[in-house]
């Protein structure tokens, strides 16, 4: 069985160069990382290479919010081959994936920012910033297990922020198999409709003032859930995003995030909505037709809850110790809202 070896990476790729040579900083022409005792802090390098490094074959795999063969890395490395090429275009990427093969990540056409958690799997790869050279501000190596990334902690005075570890991926999805568990079909088609469609899952709220939900059977206690979020069509005056804990129909609770960049966290108790965090303003959030990474720490009664790599809040709350988790969309004053949700992951709490 082969070890599972975790980075935990911060990359930005700064665009300094000048004849080859980067303007400022400690510069290295190539890392490469050997074994789970080396650790880089605050060095630019133009490539780094996990084990022996990748040079790559074969036909590239692209990935770019829109207009790409892939929106997320881990599709991409889902679909690419063994010892190929990722092309990561310009932007930023706030996603843990984890290698199922060797691979060489090359960017293209200017700075990518990444941030996230590789799980390496003991397969070697090549990060390559093309001309742009890396910052790599933080790099950390690990037999087993998954810690929780800096930029989780960014927030918090390190004195007062209670580290948690990700033990295990309980549950993860991509939504390129259409027969992978998720519901197909909605309950009413006149108020909503729901299912895959080119590798993600949707769901359509025709009707104002309406909400639509679809879910797992799978029950998780304390867990960390991740998920991309895009809004495809309707008002920016909606609300969407993740079920928790979902005892039935009648009791759950909902992380929610808004066109319009509000967050909020409530519980539908015995048919009721009860506010937990009421909506409330966040830059964070990508407002409009956007897509935003939303996560929530389930740990316990205490909740915590981040959009694209940034801490919104958190709360406690001890209604429901676990249930399923789910996806869900809702419109207000006006119908025709489309969520689109892509590259969902669960990991146990240590």
């Amino acid at each position: 069985m082969k070890l599972l070896s975790v980075l935990i990476i911060l990359v930005v790729l700064v665009g300094i160069v000048d004849g080859g040579n980067v303007i400022r900083g400690n510069t290295m022409t190539s890392s490469t990382l050997q074994n789970c005792d080396d650790t880089f802090s605050d060095n630019k390098v133009k490539m780094l290479n996990i084990g022996s490094g990748v040079s790559g074959s074969g036909t590239p795999v692209s990935v770019c919010s829109h207009g790409c063969d892939c929106s997320g890395l881990q599709a991409a490395i889902n679909k690419v081959v063994s010892g190929g090429i990722i092309e990561v275009h310009a932007g930023t990427y706030s996603e843990d994936f984890s290698l199922t093969k060797p691979l060489k990540f090359k960017s293209i056409g200017g700075p990518v920012n990444y941030e996230g958690v590789i799980e390496t799997n003991n397969y070697v790869a090549t990060f390559d910033g093309n001309g742009y050279y890396n910052h790599f501000a933080s790099i950390v190596c690990k037999i087993s297990g998954i810690t929780a990334k800096h930029s989780d902690l960014s927030n918090q005075p390190s004195q007062e922020h209670e580290t948690i570890s990700i033990q295990k991926l309980l549950y993860s999805d991509d939504f390129s198999d259409i027969n992978s568990g998720w519901p197909k079909k909605p309950s009413d088609p006149k108020v909503s409709n729901l299912g895959y469609k080119n590798g993600e899952y949707f769901i359509t709220v025709f009707q104002k003032n309406k909400a639509t939900s679809a879910w797992l059977t799978s029950s998780f206690g304390d867990f960390v859930i991740e998920v991309e979020t895009t809004q495809k069509g309707g008002p920016d005056d909606n609300d969407y995003g993740i079920i928790l804990r979902r005892i039935d129909k009648d009791n759950y609770y909902r992380f929610k995030i808004s066109g319009t960049g509000y967050y909020g966290f409530d519980k539908w108790q015995d048919g009721e909505w009860t506010d937990i965090i009421p909506w409330t303003r966040s830059t964070a959030i990508n407002t409009g037709m956007a897509t935003n990474l939303m996560k929530a720490e389930c740990n316990g009664d205490k909740f915590t809850f981040y959009a694209n790599g940034d801490k919104l809040g958190d709360c406690s709350d001890h209604s429901f110790a676990s249930g399923n988790i789910g996806l869900i969309a809702g419109t207000h004053d006006e119908g025709g809202v489309k969520i689109s949700f892509d590259n969902l992951k669960v990991w146990a709490i240590n």
